[in-house]
């Protein structure tokens, strides 16, 4: 278990002055100290630097009271701006949406599996893929893969592509739709080869990446590693950390030119699973790390900055029982907005 409890400094005294002067409106808040982000492209090729966030939409009012999920009583301190929010709700999309832009995300990372039941999660999808075209907003598939089988994973894939691999608003590398797979180390590399070719005969081409999978194994089939937290990570051993993945697509990259992977840096503004039934059973413990009012997050920028990241990705957006989220809280207005703002801006501008 890991704990971060030294006082911030100077980072402190930013985040203090960015709440203030965001304030506490939530909708159409213009006090932001960042601005929206320019239109994003239709594509991006493979050496564009690219910004996004996990963006989760399991939640119902079930969630909340701890009826439903697997959440227990983990969101009794989490306090929307939005309030207690339904994730089919579009009016609770459309300003997640304007957030992120306001983040300067290119894309939301949308976790998804199929669910075809009443207001279940491929309704859901759908509210989230029209409310991203509304505005303006791209979308990578996250894939919910670790409770697959084989057969589940490619009935996925195909409902994906068929429904969403040529919408306006899915997030494309050289014109590919954008998948990212929680749970690949569920089967071995081959099979994500196999399984990706033969979506490939059915004209269902992607651009497939990992989520939590830093084995260099896996780039047989996947253009990525990334490390999805860094909760276990000792504060001191961030940089090298980060650099060792940056060193495996290196090596990757030297012997396989003809098809090149990239170092996925993510990070997080904090975290705390200590309230979600099961996590303390682990053998070191439920994981957590203070926010230090933004002190974490840009300690944790700066290490993953330091390993030269092809994409920078952000969790998340509102993996809220998890409390790693950046969405706008009645505690700390758009604090984490606007500092994922800065982030973002400089993280394009060191691929300049």
């Amino acid at each position: 278990m890991l704990s971060t409890m030294r006082s911030p400094t100077f980072w402190a005294a930013v985040a203090a002055l960015l709440l203030f002067v965001v304030g506490m409106g939530w909708v159409g808040d213009t006090g932001s100290v960042s601005r929206a982000g320019d239109p994003v492209p239709a594509t991006f090729a493979f050496g564009d630097r690219v910004a996004l966030a996990y963006y989760y939409i399991w939640f119902t009012p079930g969630w909340w009271d701890g009826s439903e999920g697997n959440a227990g009583q983990a969101l009794e301190d989490i306090h929307p701006r939005v309030g207690r929010y339904f994730s089919g709700d579009e009016k609770v999309i459309d300003q997640h949406m304007k957030w992120a832009r306001q983040a300067r995300l290119d894309a939301l990372a949308v976790s998804w599996w199929h669910d075809d039941s009443a207001g279940g999660m491929n309704e859901r999808l759908a509210k989230v893929y029209a409310g991203a075209a509304r505005q303006g907003m791209k979308l990578a598939l996250l894939l919910e893969a670790e409770p697959m089988g084989p057969r589940a994973i490619k009935r996925s894939l195909e409902y994906f592509f068929d429904g969403y691999g040529g919408h306006p608003a899915t997030l494309r590398v050289d014109g590919l739709p954008v998948v990212i797979v929680w749970g690949a180390w569920k089967q071995d590399p081959a099979a994500w080869a196999s399984l990706f070719e033969s979506l490939e005969k059915r004209g269902q081409r992607g651009f497939f990446l990992v989520s939590g999978q830093t084995d260099p194994a896996y780039l047989t089939a996947f253009r990525c590693l990334e490390s999805y937290s860094t909760v276990d990570v000792p504060e001191d051993r961030l940089v090298p950390f980060f650099q060792k993945r940056r060193q495996s697509i290196d090596v990757w990259n030297r012997d396989h030119s003809q098809r090149p992977a990239q170092w996925h840096a993510t990070i997080m503004p904090g975290y705390d699973e200590r309230k979600i039934p099961g996590r303390t059973e682990t053998p070191d413990g439920a994981g957590w790390v203070e926010r230090g009012q933004g002190a974490y997050y840009r300690r944790c920028f700066d290490a993953a900055m330091a390993s030269k990241p092809d994409w920078l990705r952000i969790t998340s957006f509102n993996e809220l029982a998890e409390h790693s989220h950046i969405e706008p809280m009645e505690e700390f207005g758009s604090m984490y907005i606007d500092l994922t703002a800065a982030f973002v801006e400089e993280f394009k501008k060191s691929g300049r």
